[in-house]
């Protein structure tokens, strides 16, 4: 993480160097994370939090810094830079939303949740929870849901939790379907 923090100051440094900062929209981010052995796991292939959230950092020329907690998706990406950039957005449509509002109040809400999946998992994430699904044309294989506002570290599976059984069915509303 500390060389990668690293890798962000250059690049803004260079920018900055260059005297491109009033022309420059620099946006860092990744394609999973990585689990350096939560849940006994050295790999990114799962649905813990660790290897599905990932940084997402934008720098944009006339807007002041600040965090942003709202759920949003790599694939938000691409619309933001067109609605930056004062580009038409393709006539296929886009998948994403603009972070620009974002941008301009950090605590406002882009989407209500996100999905994920990775062969046979699915997996949604609201602004509390975390809920993973694990099913093929052979059937139900488990399924697990977190509660990140009293476990952020994933520890205690709610799924089965007969008082969650409400969550379970909102959540599962929120999956993408099977290919």
């Amino acid at each position: 993480v500390s060389f990668l923090d690293e890798q962000v100051g250059r690049v803004l440094t260079a920018v900055d160097r260059l005297g491109l900062r009033d022309d420059t929209i620099v946006a860092f981010t990744v394609d999973h994370g990585w689990n350096l052995g939560e849940h006994g796991l050295w790999c990114k292939h799962c649905m813990y939090e660790t290897s599905l959230r990932v940084p997402l950092m934008l720098r944009v020329p006339g807007r002041r810094p600040g965090r942003c907690e709202s759920i949003v998706d790599n694939l938000d990406i691409y619309p933001t830079f067109c609605d930056l950039l004062d580009l038409p957005a393709p006539e296929h449509g886009l998948d994403g939303s603009t972070l620009v509002p974002t941008l301009d109040d950090p605590n406002a809400t882009i989407r209500t949740h996100s999905q994920s999946r990775y062969h046979h998992g699915r997996s949604v994430r609201t602004d509390r929870y975390r809920y993973s699904r694990w099913e093929d044309e052979t059937g139900f294989h488990g399924h697990t849901l977190f509660d990140h506002a009293k476990d952020p570290d994933e520890a205690n599976n709610l799924a089965d939790d007969p008082t969650h059984a409400a969550v379970v069915a909102e959540h599962l509303q929120l999956l993408p379907g099977l290919d």
